[in-house]
Formats: C-alpha cells, sequence, structure tokens
C-alpha cells in the first residue's frame, strides 16, 4: 500500500501557481512525500501467475520526499457513467495510470522504473482523491514530474491512443497497453475499457467539456482549493 502525504502546489519551486491558482481540471505539481507500506504478501503460482494464497506481513516503512504531477479526474458523472456500463472505477484509474507510464517514454528519454503511479490493489477500500497522479521514483526527484506536467493533454492523448490501438482482447490489457511490469498490485484490480473511459473524461474536462462532451458552465467563484492527501 502506497501512502501520499502532498506538501501542497505552493511549496514546490518548479510550480509557479500557489494554492487555488488552477482550475479544477488543470494539471497540477508538487512535492511529497512517498510512503510504501506493507501489510501482506502474495503467493503466485510460477504456472498461471495467479495468486493463490495471501499472507499478513508488517515491514518497516520505506519513505522518501520526491516530486508528483497530477490531473483530477470528473468525479460523480464519469462514476455513475461508468458503473452503467458495468465498470469499477478504481480500475479504470488504475489501468489509466499504466497506459500513462506506458506513453511517458514517447514523450520524456527516462527509465520506465524512475516514474510511478498510483496502483490500487484488489482489496483497498481507503479513500483517494479521484485523480491521475505520476510521480518521480527516486528520492528528492528525477526531473521527470516537471517534465510532465506541461504536456499532460499530449500525454493523455498518447496514453489514450496506446488503449485503443491495441489489439489484445483481455479485460486487464496487456503489457502493451495497461499492464506495468513494475506495478506492485502485479497488474490486478485492471480493467482496459475502463481505462479508456477515464481518459477520455480527463481529456474532456482539460477541454472544458463533460464526460458527454458537451460543453461546461463557467465555474462559480469559491474559496481557494484544498489540496487533499491520496
Amino acid at each position: 500500500m502506497c501512502v501520499w502525504r502532498a506538501r501542497g502546489p505552493g511549496r514546490y519551486p518548479g510550480n509557479g501557481r500557489g494554492r487555488g491558482g488552477q482550475s479544477a481540471g488543470a494539471a497540477q505539481i508538487a512535492a511529497a512525500q512517498f510512503v510504501m507500506r506493507v501489510e501482506r504478501f502474495d503467493k503466485i503460482s510460477l504456472r498461471t501467475r495467479r495468486v493463490f494464497d495471501k499472507c499478513p506481513l508488517r515491514l518497516p516503512d520505506t519513505r522518501y520526499e520526491t516530486v508528483a504531477t497530477w490531473v483530477r479526474v470528473p468525479g460523480e458523472t464519469l462514476k455513475l457513467k461508468m458503473h452503467l456500463a458495468g465498470k469499477d472505477f478504481r480500475e479504470g484509474l488504475h489501468a489509466a495510470g499504466h497506459a500513462l507510464l506506458n506513453a511517458v517514454p514517447m514523450h520524456i528519454i527516462c527509465d520506465p522504473q524512475d516514474v510511478g503511479c498510483l496502483c490500487y490493489s484488489d482489496v483497498e477500500k481507503r479513500y483517494r482523491p479521484s485523480r491521475l497522479l505520476l510521480y518521480d521514483q527516486q528520492p528528492g526527484g528525477t526531473g521527470i514530474s516537471q517534465q510532465v506536467h506541461p504536456i499532460w493533454e499530449s500525454l493523455l492523448r498518447s496514453a489514450l491512443r496506446l488503449v485503443a490501438a491495441c489489439p489484445c482482447t483481455e479485460r486487464t490489457g496487456c503489457p502493451k497497453c495497461t499492464q506495468h511490469a513494475a506495478c506492485p498490485q502485479h497488474n490486478q484490480a485492471l480493467d482496459k475499457g475502463a481505462a479508456a473511459m477515464v481518459l477520455k473524461g480527463v481529456l474532456s474536462q482539460l477541454a472544458g467539456r463533460d464526460s458527454d462532451g458537451h460543453p461546461k458552465p463557467p465555474p462559480e467563484a469559491g474559496p481557494p482549493e484544498r489540496l487533499g492527501c491520496g
């Protein structure tokens, strides 16, 4: 399980915008603390690659300071749309995150192990904000998140093309589209179709449209948004 403690966008020197300076659909970047907490280990069959037993385990947390960038995912409207389509929202977020990881090398020269995303397990129930988040997987950051921050829309489009063009028929996708070799959850809780819905929903939001592609009314003025922790 990964725990995020965001430091707030106003504290990251690479971000020229303070709290409340961006719309809800805009990409954001912030310093963050990554915490890896081990609570169990899975026994996986070498023949079928399926988990056949889950055993409790407690190890010291792994912590480091890093940098993360993210875009918010349209919440209730998209969740309802996915529910009506028989899709799981968390599985869509997880698979969309993997698609983004697979698309990053198309835009930025990097080692695939230097960038990560939020990965959801099949048993995790705790609340997380609805967002697609990428982070530098090295203490202190590697600069990848800072490079991703201004190209989120292009990255989302590349990820959507990967998912849409991949000929695989597996519900969880394949390593070319929505699976990732470094996934700490062993590529469980993934849905390729749901990933496409999430990516389209975020692109519509960035373009000022709702999840059905209709123009959104201008937002009402309100208090500055507080940065949640995932």
